[in-house]
């Protein structure tokens, strides 16, 4: 086995998730950009190259199981709060399996959102433009006037705006913005500071 602190891979996910934004914008699927993401992120934590594939599986396995991302990101719950206490809706858009809702409720995430869209129960996937519309329709609410606030340039972004919606895109460091794109989206460090600068237009 590999002893790997917390910090090292804190500090390089996002260079490591560079390598799924390439590989969908390449035209591979999204399990395959997955397979690549995490290979990317082994090698960036030293694990050698031939252990990497089995090291991915095990990695799927409990991906599977409960979802690796299992940690709210800091200020989220305080920003959502703040959402329904402006009486606005809230829903997820959410490239998962279909464990999603267990996976909120586990978090203690689920209350604040009034609907809930998961890939892996409707069949369909980001960046297809349908999966935002049934969140809409679910909402009530007309797709021009929903914002999507995600970290993914190729399937958030891009997804959204096919849809209709305007876009933030979550960007912690300079490299993780596309060099060139459509203008009418907006990059932002944290989920906290959208949320802040639209209750300020209330």
């Amino acid at each position: 086995g590999h002893a790997v602190a917390a910090s090292q891979l804190a500090a390089t996910e996002r260079r490591a998730h560079r390598r799924y934004c390439e590989a969908v914008s390449a035209g591979a699927g999204h399990e395959d950009g997955w397979f690549e993401f995490m290979r990317q992120w082994l090698l960036e934590v030293g694990i050698p190259a031939e252990q990497a594939p089995a090291g991915v599986a095990a990695l799927r396995a409990e991906h599977d199981r409960f979802n690796l991302w299992r940690r709210p990101a800091d200020g989220l719950s305080d920003a959502l709060s703040a959402v329904k206490a402006a009486g606005l809706k809230l829903g997820i858009v959410s490239n998962d399996q279909p464990a999603l809702e267990r996976l909120l409720r586990r978090i203690s995430l689920r209350d604040p959102f009034d609907v809930v869209v998961d890939s892996g129960v409707e069949g369909i996937r980001k960046p297809d433009p349908a999966i935002f519309h049934r969140c809409c329709e679910r909402l009530g609410v007309a797709p021009e006037r929903c914002l999507y606030v995600g970290d993914n340039y190729e399937v958030d972004v891009l997804g959204a705006q096919a849809a209709g919606i305007g876009a933030v895109l979550m960007a912690a460091e300079p490299a993780d913005v596309p060099a060139s794109g459509p203008d009418d989206w907006v990059v932002m460090a944290s989920v906290a500071e959208p949320v802040r600068q639209l209750l300020a237009t209330r």
